[in-house]
């Protein structure tokens, strides 16, 4: 029998831009539609795309919504201080880009001297191993659906059965999802135990983010 998800679902639109136009103009669009939105920060080296700068991105304090970044940068120790001056309310780096368990604890440290959320990503192939040590001191695992720094791909079928056993093994750390999130694909993560799903592709190009939005929870509602 599948397993039904605990608590909340949380549909987190996401704003994928490299030019601060395009910025400015999804954000706006999501703004309307949704209290969480993720934001993707990228250095054109952890992954080949560069998005706006962190130093572009306007002061997010005085808005309504809660704001988390995807950190896809080698790194993300050194942003942690400006996203907590920008507004963000929850930094997500990638396992793979901290380099051992010093580098992981150095970037924990720094989240909680910020007090900002704390949340580690992991790489389609990368193992739940890698990130097991840390769990306790997270709030959110990010397992990519996809591989990082391209949107409208398919969400890859072996990530599914990473996430299926992870929460069957009864850690507490919610489990969220980016990449590959339609109504089908979101109904089946959240049968595994899913809560949190970004929504990149998906919502940036429906007509209403809103309506996009409702439909996935509704997929969800009837699994």
């Amino acid at each position: 029998m599948a397993k039904k998800p605990k608590g909340r679902i949380h549909i987190i639109p996401t704003v994928f831009s490299s030019d601060i136009r395009s910025f400015k103009s999804r954000l706006k669009r999501i703004e309307e539609a949704s209290r969480e939105i993720q934001i993707d920060i990228m250095d054109g080296k952890f992954v080949k795309v560069k998005s706006v700068g962190l130093e572009k991105i306007p002061d997010l304090r005085k808005k309504r919504a809660r704001f988390e970044a995807h950190l896809m940068v080698k790194d993300p120790t050194s942003l942690v201080s400006a996203l907590k001056k920008k507004g963000f309310d929850r930094a997500i780096a990638h396992i793979e880009a901290l380099k051992g368990k010093k580098a992981v604890d150095s970037y924990l440290e720094e989240c909680t001297k910020n007090r900002i959320e704390t949340g580690l990503a992991l790489k389609p192939e990368t193992p739940l191993s890698k990130v097991k040590p840390y769990l306790r001191r997270l709030d959110v695992l990010l397992f990519l659906g996809v591989r990082p720094g391209k949107e409208g791909q398919h969400l890859i079928p072996s990530v599914v059965k990473k996430i299926g056993a992870y929460t069957k093994s009864g850690y507490k750390t919610p489990a969220q999802i980016d990449g590959g999130v339609s109504p089908k694909t979101a109904a089946l993560l959240a049968s595994i135990g899913v809560r949190r799903f970004n929504t990149g592709a998906y919502t940036a190009k429906a007509r209403s983010v809103k309506k996009a939005i409702r439909r996935l929870e509704e997929s969800i509602k009837k699994q």
